[in-house]
């Protein structure tokens, strides 16, 4: 796989392959919400290495629906944090879990530079993929905003691996373990108060950059042998949280199985009832050491 790669904006889009010692699956898919209104995907995801470096970045966005070019924002946002990383990657010096208390916090500042107004309203004229405007809509748009989570995968000198991630908002980390059991890592980023006017729920209350960088999670965890990392915007996260054991089995199975990345994109075909928004959904695992 190309070291650095990303979503485009395509309403389906779909990855697989190697960077440095993990197999890698990604796949993002336009939402019926989106669809009917003939709006573009607001999902992104980018997938980065280093050559000669034992590690993967996998970063993944969701732009906030009320927000002007979200769909610009998520992509430029996963672009700049994959990037911001791989120019700070030297293969054989100090790994990025040894320097992330203070890497987390100066990436996420990077990607709130880049997520200004001009910036993303330029990069949506270059992409030349723009919502209509002619669709009905109750909503106030407001500046372009989105959130984001972002991790580095690495194997440590005693070839033990080690998960560096940082996050501000509602897309989710998580783990498979190689018996079958999916826990979650990281949780919704949301502050309750601010997301409650007029006693009911409003509309992207769920913290985002570039407006709250200082709602960032960060966190450094060891894997255990064999377990399978997962990245996914809320767009699934609601969905896996219905049938965790599902999705847990038929992940592992497709990782092992080593299926085309069309297949592991049907992961993303399901209709339940409520659950309309995009969908994105990155897995990544050590291959076998004898290159299985």
């Amino acid at each position: 796989m190309p070291l650095g790669t990303s979503s485009g904006t395509a309403g389906l889009s779909v990855d697989t392959g190697r960077i440095g010692p993990f197999d890698v699956y990604a796949a993002t898919q336009l939402g019926f919400a989106h669809a009917v209104k003939c709006n573009p995907r607001e999902d992104s995801y980018a997938l980065g290495g280093v050559e000669g470096w034992t590690g993967c970045i996998v970063a993944v966005a969701d732009g906030l629906g009320a927000a002007r070019n979200s769909h610009a924002a998520s992509l430029k946002a996963v672009r700049t944090a994959v990037d911001f990383l791989r120019d700070r990657i030297v293969p054989g010096q100090v790994r990025l879990a040894e320097q992330w208390t203070g890497l987390a916090p100066a990436l996420v500042e990077e990607v709130c530079l880049q997520l200004s107004p001009h910036a993303v309203d330029s990069y949506a004229a270059v992409l030349g993929y723009r919502p209509l405007r002619d669709v009905p809509s109750r909503k106030v748009e407001t500046d372009p905003a989105c959130t984001l989570l972002v991790a580095a995968i690495e194997l440590d000198n005693s070839g033990m691996v080690e998960l560096a991630w940082a996050s501000v908002g509602d897309c989710r980390l998580a783990t498979v373990e190689p018996e079958g059991q999916l826990n979650w890592i990281s949780a919704v980023s949301f502050d309750v108060f601010r997301g409650l006017r007029a006693g009911s729920l409003v509309s992207n209350a769920v913290d985002s950059l570039p407006k709250e960088p200082h709602r960032l999670q960060a966190g450094l965890v060891k894997l255990s042998a064999g377990a399978t990392v997962l990245f996914a915007s809320d767009g699934l996260t609601s969905a896996i949280d219905l049938a965790p054991d599902y999705f847990a089995e038929a992940i592992r199975e497709m990782i092992d199985l080593r299926v085309p990345a069309h297949t592991f994109g049907a992961l993303l075909d399901f209709q339940i009832r409520q659950l309309y928004d995009d969908r994105t959904l990155v897995a990544v695992s050590p291959f076998p050491a004898d290159g299985g």
